[in-house]
């Protein structure tokens, strides 16, 4: 997988260098300047995720649960937290949408958001 840099800290002193954390991206110093870098499979998540909340297509509720679990799953893999009380019926969807997605990897769950959101995106 090819990976994209961007530049976040310039001139940063190599001593600062354990104060950045990104997450999940790989940090790179290169000449006192931190780089983050993500592959090809993250940048192209990312933008879906930025195209879901701008389709002209209206998703219905199933799938808008699909893409809630599959984001989740994409971003924080498998669901860990204690499933939401009695009362609260929308927080319980979500859970149980996240919770679908279980065992499914995170690379996976990415692929499989950004060809949702591409089918979601040609619909009219």
């Amino acid at each position: 997988m090819r990976k994209k840099c961007k530049k976040i800290f310039p001139n940063v002193s190599n001593h600062h260098k354990s104060s950045y954390k990104t997450g999940k991206n790989a940090l790179i110093i290169k000449n006192k300047n931190i780089f983050e870098c993500m592959t090809t499979l993250d940048i192209e998540f990312e933008n879906s995720a930025k195209r879901a909340t701008t389709l002209t297509y209206k998703p219905n509720n199933e799938e808008l649960s699909t893409l809630y679990g599959l984001y989740k799953q994409a971003t924080l893999g498998d669901n860990t937290t204690p499933r939401p009380g009695f009362l609260d019926l929308k927080g319980k969807a979500k859970w149980d949408a996240w919770t679908s997605k279980k065992g499914l990897g995170k690379d996976e769950a990415k692929r499989q958001y950004i060809n949702f959101v591409k089918v979601l995106s040609e619909k009219i």
